[in-house]
């Protein structure tokens, strides 16, 4: 009996580890390259705005806009990350 449920374990364990460890390789390539390129061009649009005026520098500090940068190109970086994982994942790319 427990032989048929091992069998069956390694039969499942064979079949998710190479699309687990295709997905985390995809999903680290793809920070490593794409992270650094999103956070040199979110600091040069933050640059950018930082060298406005006083005044309007402080009505776009309180509307925000610093902010929501940081989180759109967070949004990317994450899409980017799942669309890569879910390409390793797919059945093509594990086999």
């Amino acid at each position: 009996m427990f032989q048929v449920l091992f069998i069956a374990g390694q039969a499942i364990l064979m079949w998710v580890l190479p699309r687990l460890l295709a997905a985390i390789g995809a999903t680290a390539v793809s920070t490593a390259v794409i992270l650094p390129i999103y956070e040199w061009l979110k600091f040069q649009v933050l640059q950018q705005l930082g060298s406005i005026g006083g005044d309007a520098a402080n009505f776009i500090d309180f509307l925000g806009i610093p902010t929501a940068i940081s989180i759109v190109f967070a949004a990317y970086a994450l899409k980017v990350s799942i669309a890569g994982a879910k390409s390793a994942f797919s059945k093509k790319a594990a086999s």
